[in-house]
Formats: structure tokens, sequence, C-alpha cells
């Protein structure tokens, strides 16, 4: 059981991170990684039962995602700007990721979200 968002609440569901590319020229999947909820990240039984690595822990979505964006930066595609649902818009950690390496982002946040102007 985890949240999802399509839902809109606790869910029997799977949850991954899909970043996608797109150009004048087309669009396509640039990579894909599957949330291990934190239940199962910490029961080594169910762990074992459906097959997870050891080297798979959990990390938040936002974590996820940096970890796919740093992974096409290395690979060198060439994209300018990112955009976000609220789970990456509520997670600071993103944000000062993407300034650091200049990269412009649109990040959806909660209507609640305390933000500072600069």
């Amino acid at each position: 059981m985890q949240y999802s968002g399509t839902a809109g609440r606790v869910e029997h569901c799977q949850i991954g991170g899909v970043p996608a590319y797109a150009s004048p020229r087309g669009r396509t999947f640039l990579d894909r990684v599957l949330s291990l909820p934190r239940e199962w990240a910490a029961d080594e039984q169910r762990r074992r039962e459906a097959g997870v690595p050891e080297a798979v822990a959990f990390q938040t979505e936002p974590g996820l995602a940096r970890r796919m964006l740093a992974r096409a930066l290395a690979a060198g595609v060439p994209f300018r700007w990112v955009t976000g649902d609220e789970a990456d818009g509520g997670n600071r950690r993103l944000w000062v990721w993407l300034e650091e390496r200049r990269l412009a982002h649109v990040l959806a946040v909660k209507c609640t979200e305390p933000l500072s102007l600069v």
C-alpha cells in the first residue's frame, strides 16, 4: 500500500518514474525506475520473495528523479529545462540540485508552499 497521486489515495499499486525528452524532432522516454515503498525496503522477507536486490534501497520520488536526471546529464542528453509534479516541487533538495547545475525548471508546488522572492 502506498499513496498514488493518480488515485488520490493510498492503494495497492506500483509507482514509477519515467523521465521523457521532447524536441521538435520527436519524443521518447529516457529512463525508468520503480519506487520501492519504505515498508518494502525494511521488510527482508518481502524483498527476498519479490526478488528485490539488496542494493535497492528506499528513495523518495524526488531522489529518484535526481538520480535519473544525473544519468541523463552524464549521457550528454541536451535538455534545457525540467518539469515535475508536487512531489518534486515540495522537495527543496531537488530545487537546490537543479539550481546548482543551472537547469531551468518548472515544478508544481502546493498552494501552501512558502516561497521567498529573491
